[in-house]
């Protein structure tokens, strides 16, 4: 991704190789867009495409450049518009923080689940 404009970053040496080499992809929009490109040739609809980052907008974002590398690599059979049409990327946030492990949650995973974790997040 170019950083200024959050556009395709095609200058990229690997960008570069995926858009040459569409079937053999080496970067994660290659590879997801490959992915796409194969359940619309199968006739079936597409996954959806989650960010699991702490991004802003990080739907928004992976939408934007996997359309710009699928107008590049599909356009013969209408790839971007499919994925505009069909495709799902919800922005997200993932939540590192986790709970304190009490001793109440270590006797409820024990006697629930017969597991021995000192750990458990509850």
């Amino acid at each position: 991704i170019n950083d200024p404009t959050g556009d395709l970053d095609d200058s990229h040496p690997l960008i570069r190789h995926d858009l040459e080499n569409p079937d053999s992809p080496k970067t994660p929009v290659g590879y997801i867009v490959a992915g796409l490109r194969r359940r619309m040739e199968i006739g079936k609809m597409p996954y959806t495409v989650l960010s699991c980052d702490n991004l802003p907008l990080n739907g928004k974002l992976t939408k934007k450049v996997v359309l710009q590398f699928a107008e590049r690599v599909g356009a013969d059979v209408g790839l971007k518009e499919w994925i505009e049409e069909h495709g799902a990327f919800p922005n997200t946030m993932v939540d590192r923080i986790t709970p304190a492990t009490t001793p109440e949650d270590i006797e409820l995973v024990r006697q629930g689940y017969d597991v021995e974790d000192i750990w458990p997040v509850c």
